[in-house]
C-alpha cells in the first residue's frame, strides 16, 4: 500500500511524542525542542515518525 500525505501535512512541526504543533519551526532549523514535553527532535526523524503514525491511522480507518 502507498499512502500520500497532503503537501500541507506538518510532519516536521508536530511533536511525535505529544502532538504539540510547533509552528515557529523555520526551514533552516534541523533540531528543535518541544516546548510542552521538552523532547528534542531531529527534524527529519520526527517527520518520519509522524508520517508512520499518519499511515498507521489510515490503515486502522480502512480496516
Amino acid at each position: 500500500m502507498l499512502f500520500v500525505a497532503e503537501r500541507t501535512f506538518p510532519s516536521s512541526k508536530v511533536c511525535s511524542k505529544r502532538g504539540h504543533y510547533y509552528g515557529e519551526l523555520r526551514l533552516w532549523e534541523r533540531v528543535w525542542e518541544c516546548p510542552v514535553c521538552k523532547s528534542v527532535h531531529d527534524r527529519d526523524k520526527n517527520a518520519a515518525k509522524n508520517l508512520r503514525g499518519y499511515s498507521a491511522a489510515l490503515i486502522k480507518g480502512v480496516g
